[in-house]
């Protein structure tokens, strides 16, 4: 078994890699242990101890905390991990931003492990990839119908002959 050390330079490295962050939550809805690159060591301290349910509202002030908040006390309740995929937030800059939530239950501590991945990048490639995909098929069929109609105008021109 690794000392509790070797674990927290685990997740570290693991959220320093990513564009993430790491919450456990204990059954009062108190956050007991935060990880992520975007904050100073003291703002991740001055997280701990805070509500949950609070800090959520003030980061998605939209729809999402309770959306995100449901999760929680699914997960919470069924003791059984579930997950968000592709919540949008539109952040205080007006930049759309996407994240999956995966919450799982941890049944020897008896917390939840809420892992937050911004998947933004990935979800504008892709919808740029289909906006490419759809632009690259309209030509093709507006070409293939110039063809065909340029095609009748020479046989109509009897240039085929």
């Amino acid at each position: 078994m690794l000392k509790k050390s070797v674990y927290e330079k685990m997740i570290n490295l693991v959220i320093n890699s990513l564009p993430a962050a790491l919450f456990a939550i204990d059954n009062y809805g108190k956050i007991i242990y935060f990880s992520t690159i975007r904050y100073s060591s003291a703002s991740v301290e001055k997280l701990q101890g805070k509500s949950f349910d609070r800090i959520i509202k003030a980061i998605f002030h939209d729809e999402k905390p309770n959306l995100i908040s449901e999760a929680y006390y699914k997960c919470k309740k069924e003791r059984n991990g579930t997950e968000l995929l592709r919540v949008r937030h539109v952040n205080n800059i007006g930049v759309e931003c996407y994240y999956n939530l995966k919450f799982l239950y941890d049944h020897n501590e008896e917390i939840v492990v809420c892992f937050v991945q911004n998947i933004t990048e990935s979800v504008l490639i892709k919808e740029e990839i289909t906006m490419l995909t759809e632009e690259y098929e309209e030509t093709t069929k507006t070409l293939r119908e110039k063809i065909a109609e340029l095609d009748i105008n020479l046989m109509n021109m009897n240039v085929y002959k």
